[in-house]
């Protein structure tokens, strides 16, 4: 009798397992009507104003509509009814390309989610910085403390035999994404391919 009461005890004492979170795919298919992974990917964005850039500055990008090619980044999970989607956006062409230069940053765009009566619902949208070249950047999720959260933006270019890297670092919670990064900092730099008259006019012949 005993152990069976124990044995009761030892299940009811058993963690509940936590519902599995949709995968970034299902949830960009929530906040972009007909993206699917292959195809719908061509989608209008409107930046009410140009969220804050960096070094390429916002070549390619402008306040109001703007055509972009919307792809899906990590997914961070709050606590069981709520999680964030990062997408990064690109420039896109009348022909549905991307339309990015060396100087176009990657817009960064976080999409949060509540799940209300079994099913996930967008509670929220933002369009929070821009940094990258060429439309690129790697985006990556970390895990800060409590409920705080991050997601960091590795971006690099090279130009006339100038090569750099550079980190930034945003906060987030359930609620909210920081435009501002918390740390921005380069990782790496180097020139050993410039030549030192690389911008100098050619000489004249003769």
């Amino acid at each position: 009798m005993l152990r069976a009461a124990a044995g009761t005890l030892a299940v009811l004492a058993a963690p509940l397992a936590v519902a599995a979170a949709p995968s970034a795919a299902a949830l960009m298919a929530l906040a972009f009507p007909g993206w699917r992974e292959g195809g719908g990917h061509l989608q209008t964005v409107t930046l009410a104003q140009l969220p804050g850039g960096a070094r390429g500055g916002y070549a390619g990008w402008t306040e109001g509509a703007n055509r972009v090619l919307a792809e899906a980044g990590p997914v961070l999970r709050f606590d069981e009814a709520h999680l964030t989607l990062i997408a990064g956006l690109v420039p896109a062409g009348a022909d549905g390309k991307p339309a990015a230069t060396q100087l176009t940053p990657m817009a960064l765009a976080a999409y949060r989610f509540e799940r209300r009566a079994g099913s996930w619902r967008l509670g929220g949208q933002d369009i929070f910085g821009l940094r990258g070249f060429a439309g690129s950047a790697r985006l990556r999720a970390l895990a800060l403390f409590g409920q705080r959260q991050a997601v960091a933006v590795e971006y690099g270019s090279c130009f006339e035999g100038y090569c750099g890297s550079w980190l930034a670092l945003y906060e987030l919670d359930k609620d909210a994404v920081r435009h501002q990064p918390a740390v921005e900092l380069a990782l790496s730099g180097h020139n050993v391919d410039a030549a030192a008259d690389c911008g100098a006019p050619a000489a004249a012949a003769g």
